[in-house]
This record gives C-alpha cells, structure tokens and sequence, in this order.
C-alpha cells in the first residue's frame, strides 16, 4: 500500500513540470504569433493588444481581450500561451456585406445588419454599396444580397450597388452597367424571376441591360445591340 502511494506521489510530481511545459501557466510575452486576419495589419493588433513584454495569465488575460475587442472589425479573438514566451492571437474578423458612402452615414454594414462607423473605407472597395433613405432598411438589403447568392446571380454578374428608395422600392446596379428594378415586394419570386431572363440572356450571348420587375405579372427586359 505504502508503495503504491509512494508512486502516485512521484507520478504527479513529474506530471506538473510536464504539464506546465506543454500548458504554460503563464507567459512572459516576447514573441506574438497572430492568426485570422485578412483586413487588419498585425502591427494594428500588437499594438491594440498591450501584450508585448508583458506577463499573461489566466487572472489578466480578459484585460489584454478587451483591449483586442476595442476593434470594430473583430468578432471573435482568443489568447493562446504557447509557451513561456509565446502567444497565439486567434481572430475571427467581421463579415461585412456592405458599404455605405452617404453625406449622412458612412461605414459599414456586417451580416446581421448592424451598421459600424468608419471614416476610411478603402480596404473595402471590393464591397458592394448600400444606398438607402434610412438605416432600418439595412435589412432589405441584406434580404436582397441573399436571394441573389441563393440562385447564384453574384456568379452571373458583379453587384455594384443595391439602392432603397421609398417610391421606385429596390435597384440593382452591376459593375457591368446594369439596372434591375425589383419594386417593394415578392422579393424571392423576382429574384428568381431574375435569374431565368440573365441566364437565357447569356444563353443567347446577349447582356441585359435594364430588367424591371417591379410588376410580379410581368417583366420589361431591354438587351444590348
């Protein structure tokens, strides 16, 4: 009995300095690996960190997050201790759907709708614009954008823009030059609608030009010479 305890006693106390090896309890912060990030520079997160030379552990490790989460464009982010003087940064940046560039707002809107400020937008130029009378028809948009990835038009041509107007209801804009006009309703049957008359239109090697759907019964389609 007395030689069994005698073991486990010896098992645990090489088992912490292995477990703290591969598990470090803390770091003294001298090397930063960063992985996730498309749009921020890494310099932004070293800097926004507050971690270089510093101790982290898993009483203060909040502190160095939040310090992270100041950034609008991160979602999500963890701090990882590789080692004694090593931490991984994990970030999950934020999916932003669209631009908006007006004299009354300008920044971003993300998937859920949710618009962010921003004065400079021009790492997001490959983004379409969201024009509109007022922020709560952010969702239409996003509605829009949607049904067009569900039957594959982003595939068929590149959105430009998706402007909100309360008389002539939505517009699309290509960067091919087209106008679609969909109106204010039955956006999933003119969506659809949509994509049959693009996809004859390149079947016959013709572009359509201007598209109004804004009657459910009945579309205008007007192609290139």
């Amino acid at each position: 009995m007395k030689n069994k305890i005698k073991f486990y006693v010896i098992l645990i106390i090489i088992s912490i300095p292995i477990y703290g090896l591969f598990n470090p309890i803390f770091t003294i912060v001298k090397e930063i690996e960063i992985s996730g990030i498309k749009l921020i520079s890494k310099n932004e997160i070293i800097q926004s960190s507050e971690l270089e030379n510093k101790i982290i552990t898993i009483f203060n490790k909040q502190t160095f997050l939040n310090n992270l989460y100041r950034s609008q464009d991160i979602k999500k982010v963890d701090i990882v201790k590789k080692s004694y003087s090593k931490v991984l940064i994990l970030i999950e940046e934020r999916e932003y759907a669209f631009v908006v560039n007006q004299e009354d707002a300008k920044g971003l809107i993300d998937e859920t709708g949710s618009f962010y400020p921003k004065k400079n937008l021009d790492n997001f130029t490959n983004l379409p614009i969201l024009s509109l009378e007022k922020m709560e028809d952010a969702s239409i948009g996003l509605t829009l954008l949607r049904l067009l990835k569900k039957y594959k038009l982003v595939d068929k041509f590149e959105l430009s823009e998706i402007k909100i107007d309360q008389i002539l209801g939505v517009q699309i804009y290509s960067i091919e030059g087209q106008t679609i006009l969909i109106g204010t309703n039955d956006f999933d049957e003119k969506i659809k609608k949509l994509e049959i008359i693009i996809s004859k239109a390149i079947d016959k090697k013709k572009k359509a030009v201007f598209i109004d759907l804004r009657e459910t019964s009945k579309g205008v389609v007007n192609y290139n010479l």
